[in-house]
């Protein structure tokens, strides 16, 4: 998907956020208005027009990226936080929420990229023994 496909998407967005009730029908106006040049944006780009198969198929790959941008793993993110949490209370720590983000980012990192299960307890003693 390029920049110009995702502005389109992103202007399409915006104006059907000003028409809900046109509902399905907002595609097919925002591409004919498009087309036409109608819409106070003008033209994106190189794209000179845009097909409704086309927005539809850009709208689908644009949610996709978001959704998976956006997705965590719960379950990797709460041992992490786990793991922050049993490291600071047996050592006796108190950590600055910054600090304690990155490294739980970074455990988090470390299980997600793990192709096996992460050793708790290994890990608990390496922090231990690094701070």
């Amino acid at each position: 998907m390029t920049p110009a496909q995702l502005a389109v998407v992103l202007e399409f967005e915006r104006y059907a956020q000003r028409r809900p009730d046109m509902a399905r029908a907002a595609i097919k106006t925002f591409v004919k208005e498009y087309n036409a040049g109608l819409l106070e944006i003008g033209k994106i780009a190189d794209i000179e027009q845009v097909t409704e198969d086309e927005l539809i198929l850009w709208r689908d790959i644009a949610w996709e990226r978001r959704t998976t941008k956006a997705s965590i793993e719960e379950v990797i993110l709460r041992t992490s936080i786990e793991i922050v949490d049993e490291f600071l209370e047996s050592s006796g720590q108190v950590m600055a929420a910054e600090k304690k983000a990155r490294m739980i980012v970074a455990i988090y990192r470390l299980t997600a990229t793990s192709e096996g299960v992460v050793d708790r307890p290994m890990l608990v003693n390496l922090l231990r023994s690094i701070s």
